[in-house]
């Protein structure tokens, strides 16, 4: 997480500073990873893809460097302290969430 801290104000510091824009995270080889390192196949590799597309995660290192089509015009909102998560942990998030939904790993019998 500290990593993330740095490296998230880094990013802000560059655009603010010198405009140096830096792109969003490529989600497809991270997320197959994640999928394949918790143990899991391409089916559900597509189901947590369609997941994180339906929850229009943010995989942006700041806030401020959200592209501008992306931003809605009304977009007011006040950012918190938990507002910047690093996009890894919502892609592994979103697979765990995908494990739960298949395997039923809630506790109830099936």
């Amino acid at each position: 997480m500290a990593i993330h801290v740095v490296t998230s104000r880094l990013a802000k510091l560059l655009y603010q500073n010198y405009g140096i824009f830096t792109p969003e995270l490529n989600a497809a080889p991270i997320l197959w990873r994640a999928v394949r390192g918790l143990g899991g196949s391409s089916v559900l590799y597509v189901l947590a893809k369609a997941l994180t597309s339906v929850l229009s995660l943010s995989l942006t290192l700041h806030h401020c460097l959200v592209p501008a089509e992306n931003r809605s015009p009304n977009d007011q909102r006040n950012y918190q302290v938990g507002d910047s998560v690093p996009p890894e942990l919502m892609l592994i998030g979103a697979v765990v969430v995908v494990y739960k939904l298949v395997y039923g790993l809630d506790g109830t019998q099936r």
